[in-house]
């Protein structure tokens, strides 16, 4: 990103917090003197969660440098909001006079939209919920078009996408047990690393934390009983809330509830549980096993992995999904709209279908373009 919008690499700094040169100098003495032997157009320090305190020092800089741009980023979301959050009225106090000076942007994992932009090299616009609906069946055909140009279809690049189109550094290698590999050692680290060092858990706590994303993740999305997964994870219920809050703000998880004033509530008890996307569920089974069942996962995790924690909810009783008032059904083609019960804005989501010209039945890849 740096590099797209400062080519001259001599107008800018990157640093990574974790280099040695920064446990041995202050970070703001080391641009201090970078300033005024060269001044640049932008600083980029990268991994900045691992500086010790370092919401300090990023509030040092930018008010000790008020004309220079930075950009600070880091791997560990848990560790970049958590202060957010917080219940200690002076830390919360903190992050706001911080999060003042400071633009913030998630990277999510990439879409399917995205996906295709990396791998083709095309130029594929996002749509609004609104317009997609409203104009899904042109918007399939032109994907559907573009495609067949590329001597593939847009149903094998969205199953490609399930199994390995998540987190760029598969371009990396284009290996699929590269892939797996280096997805299995994300978990890890973000247990262990992320969740276990701010939590300060012990060995036995981050083994429980490991056996309750385990049972998630061996799962269809489902509504959790906290005293099953207690018992499953050998931690008392009240760890299970905290577990379940930190998974999800590590993105390894979705917690969907039926009331969204509840999201990213530490004890809020969620009214559905899955994975925070089919790459990680991937990771998690045999490859070589597929059954109508992980097929189903698949959608439901796919649908959830496109929305924000705060516009989507649970809402067995009228569908799998709603936005707003819109309810949502996912399933393969033969899912019909009578079994949708909201019965003015239902919605069929159907999977391993390029094209649809029935009105409120939707190709489920095309929510790969929301983002």
């Amino acid at each position: 990103m740096a590099q797209s919008q400062y080519r001259d690499i001599e107008q800018w700094l990157y640093l990574t917090a974790d280099f040695y040169l920064l446990a041995e100098r202050p970070v703001y003495e080391l641009v201090e003197e970078y300033i005024k032997q060269q001044p640049g157009k932008l600083i980029v320090i990268d991994e900045v969660q691992k500086l010790p305190d370092w919401r300090r020092i990023v509030k040092n800089l930018i008010d000790g440098f008020p004309e220079q741009k930075f950009w600070f980023s880091g791997s560990s979301s848990i560790n970049l909001t958590e202060h957010t959050h917080s219940t200690d009225t002076a830390m919360r106090q903190f992050d706001a006079d911080l999060n003042r000076r400071l633009s913030r942007y998630e990277l999510r994992p990439m879409s399917f939209r995205e996906y295709l932009v990396f791998r083709h090299n095309l130029d594929l616009p996002a749509y609004p919920l609104g317009d997609l609906l409203a104009s899904h069946t042109k918007i399939a055909e032109d994907l559907v078009a573009t495609t067949k140009a590329l001597n593939t279809t847009i149903l094998k690049e969205f199953r490609a996408y399930l199994q390995h189109g998540c987190y760029p550094f598969y371009f990396e290698s284009e290996n699929n047990e590269v892939v797996l590999s280096r997805l299995q050692a994300l978990v890890e680290d973000v247990i262990d690393q992320d969740i276990g060092q701010l939590l300060g858990l012990k060995t036995q706590e981050r083994h429980s934390v490991k056996k309750l994303y385990a049972t998630i993740a061996s799962s269809p999305p489902f509504e959790p009983n906290i005293a099953k997964l207690a018992e499953a994870a050998q931690v008392h219920r009240e760890k299970i809330y905290q577990f379940l809050h930190y998974l999800e703000m590590a993105g390894l998880t979705r917690n969907i509830y039926r009331d969204i004033s509840k999201a990213m509530h530490i004890t809020s008890k969620a009214d559905k549980i899955c994975l925070a996307n089919t790459n990680l569920q991937v990771a998690h089974s045999d490859p070589r096993i597929v059954s109508d069942r992980q097929t189903g996962s698949a959608r439901e995790v796919f649908f959830v992995s496109n929305f924000l924690a705060s516009t989507l909810v649970s809402h067995p009783r009228r569908a799998d999904f709603m936005v707003g008032e819109l309810s949502f059904e996912i399933g393969g083609a033969a899912k019909s709209r009578r079994q949708v019960w909201n019965e003015d804005h239902p919605y069929v989501i159907v999977d391993d279908t390029e094209v649809l010209y029935e009105s409120g039945k939707v190709p489920l890849y095309l929510f790969g373009f929301l983002y």
